[in-house]
């Protein structure tokens, strides 16, 4: 009993560990790209007018831009908002794992399942984190946007029909926001409303949060209805030939290679969890999940949050536009073991498999990964070490209204924070925001 209750104890420190370290990653952040491009363009114009013109010259992420005004007020605030971006990340994690059928019944117990998936979700996102996390403006524009469509579709599978008009107001305006934050969600919970009423009963249909659809769908056209979004596409393939086809089988082919090993990360994840689950008392399978419909609601919203790029082109695709569908796959992957909980616990039912095994299991992968996490922290912390000395140049007195020239800075490898160095031509346009804000003559990267 005593080391079944030290195991626990273990198990709850290294999950706030873990937790901890990921949002204190975040300070260690700098200005990068398109920060400095946007705090240049933000300083000079008010805040109406900045909303107005990206409304109809750029995006209708209209909430989005918001918060970047906000955020980008001074560049000293980039390291907080990169902590609390750290922060939405792991409540992102915390509220999509609600949507797997287990009950958590145990509170102290919990965390072995939670750090699990927390652990699963950063390594099959590895590859997206410097980008969607622990960068301001990516972050803001994605892992912002999908913690609170994962909110979202919580209050649309949970709430009823309120006769509240103050209640039914307040989720009016939250659900709007939700659908002015990015085109590729707003096709994602399109889909899945879509997908509810057709497999649904129509009289539970009928009890859904109405407000809840109405001020989602209000959102979403007027975000896609900004003329900002025609705008950006210049040119777009003609209906009466074969590109759309070839569009789609491009972005599906990327999709794929984007997905597969991630998905059997998820995959042995699920399995790990199952094998939890069917050990312990403290978490249950709330109810068998039907196969068919969690494989065509996970892989529909995939391919249908990737519209827009059927239709512009699969060169317009980048790291952080396959988020959305990798995390999808990957996470109905995750799912999958759930359906077939009974078969997998009649295989691993071994006299050395019991609760205290898969628990200490789990810390032990905790450990390991927490120990990983170190060895990011070592690459992050050399790199800011580097941007701090850059940051003394350019701040000194003798260096204004100067030419000058800046040593690279040495990445070793991948860092969980995003860093793209400046270029080596002075008149590159992230350069000259650079030597603006910092009232130098020009800047740039000497070449070795």
């Amino acid at each position: 009993m005593k080391n079944r209750q030290n195991i626990v104890n273990i198990s709850v420190l290294i999950y706030f560990l873990i937790v901890f370290s990921m949002i204190i990653l975040g300070f260690f952040s700098w200005p990068v790209g398109d920060d400095f491009d946007l705090y240049r363009y933000f300083k000079n114009i008010s805040f109406i007018d900045g909303v107005i013109q990206t409304y109809f010259g750029f995006s209708g992420r209209i909430f989005n831009w918001i918060i970047l005004r906000l955020s980008l007020m001074s560049l000293r605030f980039i390291p907080y908002v990169s902590a609390v971006l750290g922060c939405f990340f792991v409540l992102f994690t915390f509220v999509v794992s609600t949507f797997l059928p287990i009950k958590k019944n145990i509170f102290r117990d919990v965390f072995y399942l939670n750090s699990i998936i927390l652990i699963t979700f950063w390594v099959f996102l590895r590859p997206f984190i410097p980008q969607l996390v622990y960068w301001v403006t990516g972050g803001i524009d994605y892992i912002l946007p999908i913690l609170l469509a994962t909110i979202w579709l919580k209050c649309f599978f949970q709430l009823k029909k309120t006769k509240n008009i103050l209640a039914g107001i307040s989720i009016f305006f939250f659900s709007f926001l939700v659908g002015t934050t990015h085109e590729q969600i707003s096709c994602v919970l399109l889909f899945i409303i879509f997908f509810t009423w057709v497999y649904q009963d129509r009289i539970a249909f009928k009890e859904k949060n109405l407000f809840l659809i109405i001020g989602l769908v209000f959102g979403i056209i007027v975000a896609i209805g900004a003329p900002g979004n025609f705008h950006r596409m210049n040119t777009g393939p003609k209906i009466l030939d074969f590109s759309y086809l070839d569009n789609f089988l491009n972005v599906g082919y990327r999709i794929i290679d984007s997905t597969w090993k991630k998905a059997i990360i998820c995959f042995i994840s699920g399995i790990i969890q199952v094998l939890y689950v069917v050990k312990t008392k403290s978490v249950t399978i709330q109810h068998k999940i039907s196969l068919k419909i969690w494989l065509f609601l996970f892989t529909g919203a995939a391919f249908f949050s990737m519209t827009p790029f059927y239709v512009m082109g699969s060169s317009f695709l980048s790291i952080r536009t396959l988020f959305f569908p990798v995390f999808l796959l990957s996470f109905m992957f995750m799912g999958i073991p759930y359906y077939f909980h009974l078969q997998i616990d009649k295989i691993f039912k071994r006299n050395f498999y019991n609760t205290f095994f898969i628990k200490g299991t789990i810390v032990f992968m905790c450990i390991l990964f927490f120990c990983l996490m170190l060895k990011d922290y070592q690459k992050t912390i050399s790199l800011h070490k580097q941007l701090i000395e850059r940051e003394k140049v350019f701040n000194d007195p003798l260096n204004r209204n100067q030419d000058v020239i800046i040593v690279p800075i040495k990445k070793d490898g991948f860092t969980p924070v995003f860093f793209r160095d400046l270029a080596s031509d002075p008149n590159d346009f992230i350069n000259r925001y650079v030597a603006q804000i910092y009232n130098l003559k020009s800047v740039k990267v000497r070449q070795d």
